[in-house]
């Protein structure tokens, strides 16, 4: 039992930090809500996307509360972070480019952070979900490197389109500049 000791006196920290991910998503996606209700009048959010997502939150903290040394439970819990905190900067980001608090310059902004945040969203589910499924380890150590490229591309994926320059073609201000883009990146 030499290698259970050690879990338990990590236990109270580690909830904690699962409580507090899961207050934070919570309330990101309650201010995306909030924000889209100020902005357009209603919710512009499909309720089943929604609700989706917040099972990533809701299973991902119920099993780091319960198993906090599986990573499975901190990659779900982090994919509903990402998902709540989207929600968030992609409903102010619309609200103050609409002429909102913090106007159009910090809605542009979020707008560039809202950018990338699909690289999380559907990348973590479609990638290390499936590799570490289902006690959290990699299948074998002849699948680091494969982890690695992974995690490393979703990294370069995100900062690419962060600091991409141009437009915001594929979005919902597709005249809007991304304030953040770098013409080096071109």
């Amino acid at each position: 039992p030499t290698g259970d000791s050690a879990a338990p006196v990590s236990s109270p920290r580690l909830r904690l930090l699962a409580r507090v991910i899961f207050g934070l998503t919570i309330l990101g996606i309650a201010g995306g809500i909030w924000f889209s209700i100020i902005d357009a009048g209603k919710v512009e959010t499909d309720l089943a996307f929604l609700l989706s997502f917040c099972l990533f939150t809701i299973i991902g903290y119920i099993l780091a509360i319960r198993r906090p040394d599986n990573a499975i439970s901190w990659l779900m819990l982090g994919i509903g972070f990402a998902f709540g905190l989207s929600a968030f900067v992609g409903s102010y980001a619309s609200y103050a480019i609409h002429g909102g608090v913090g106007g159009y310059r910090l809605g542009a902004i979020a707008l560039a952070f809202d950018q990338p945040m699909w690289v999380p969203i559907v990348g973590l589910p479609a990638t290390f979900l499936i590799l570490l499924f289902p006690d959290g380890h990699l299948p074998s150590p002849r699948w680091r490197w494969f982890a690695w490229v992974l995690g490393i591309s979703m990294v370069i994926t995100f900062l690419s389109i962060l600091f991409g320059p141009g437009r915001f073609e594929e979005s919902a201000f597709p005249k809007v500049v991304n304030p953040l883009g770098s013409e080096a990146l071109r």
